[in-house]
């Protein structure tokens, strides 16, 4: 998977070097968008599959310009 065009987009924060802003806006992400939440939906699910893929990657990208 190719890199995140915008990692602080993705994670709904601005640039910043700060590992615990990095680290909160990641988790709020994640409790937002986690497959979890919508198993009663297929589609649903795999959409949000594919997006916790970007957090992630943007989530790794965000803490290596950290």
């Amino acid at each position: 998977m190719a890199g995140v065009s915008d990692p602080w987009q993705v994670l709904g924060i601005g640039p910043t070097r700060d590992v615990e802003a990095i680290r909160q806006a990641y988790l709020n992400q994640v409790r937002q968008n986690h497959p979890d939440r919508f198993r009663s939906d297929p589609v649903r699910y795999r959409q949000q599959e594919e997006r916790m893929k970007h957090i992630n990657l943007a989530y790794q990208e965000a803490l290596a310009s950290a």
